[in-house]
């Protein structure tokens, strides 16, 4: 698989960033280097050593062909996020990454912190994200996996922002990418939360994307802003 590098100039670096006293064990696997997505808010992006964090204002739309337009109940979509290039498919694969929100910030409803997408520029434009992890509006963290009619069931995972606020937590998700329906898990801090099924789309790709992602609104919506660090793959091939 060809690796795609983050060019560094485009963040600013040495922001300060404040790491929990307890550290999560150190991931097994790869890293996984990332690049610019869509075309973002100036400064929307920073990174700091091996870790990036990404800040979301009200208003600050995304640069993908379908952020300005009116979708799923929204006016238009704001976006801070980076990807990955693509991972070769029919592979299980190990995602794993930390992450620490901001105490001094506030998720809005469906603000996504990590995907594994399956859109592809050329082989499958309407494909859908396999699994998104989001925060709701209240706090809950939960899970969006896709099913085979091409809707995502919401799982919640027993999580809350304020347990993955101010302090670095670890997520790890394991997934088959074999065209049709393959075993998911999600493990947070070590502890299974979900497991289930989701469905790869037979014409997707597989690519990681995170960073912050939500719906927007034309009333002010809160500013966000989470820290994600050491995030890897392992595969079984």
């Amino acid at each position: 698989m060809k690796k795609a590098h983050l060019p560094l100039s485009a963040f600013v670096m040495g922001l300060a960033i404040t790491a929990n006293t307890i550290t999560p064990p150190v991931a097994a696997g790869k890293s996984i280097n990332l690049r610019d997505d869509c075309p973002r808010a100036v400064g929307s992006v920073k990174r700091s050593g091996g870790t990036y964090v990404f800040t979301l204002k009200h208003g600050q739309k995304g640069g993908c062909s379908t952020d300005r337009m009116a979708r799923h109940g929204a006016p238009y979509w704001e976006r801070a996020e980076l990807k990955s290039a693509y991972f070769k498919k029919g592979r299980t694969y190990t995602f794993s990454f930390d992450v620490n929100f901001s105490s001094k910030t506030k998720s809005s409803n469906r603000t996504s912190f990590f995907q594994v997408h399956q859109y592809h520029n050329k082989k499958c434009r309407s494909c859908a994200p396999a699994i998104m992890l989001k925060v709701n509006a209240n706090g809950s963290v939960i899970a969006a996996v896709l099913k085979r009619n091409g809707h995502h069931a919401v799982k919640r995972l027993g999580l809350r922002r304020s347990q993955i606020a101010g302090k670095w937590a670890s997520f790890a998700i394991k997934m088959g990418t074999g065209k049709g329906l393959n075993a998911l898990s999600i493990s947070a801090n070590g502890r299974k939360v979900f497991r289930g099924k989701v469905y790869i789309e037979p014409k997707g790709s597989i690519i990681v994307k995170t960073g912050l992602y939500r719906p927007g609104k034309r009333s002010d919506l809160p500013t966000d802003r989470v820290s994600i660090r050491r995030l890897r793959y392992s595969s079984n091939n």
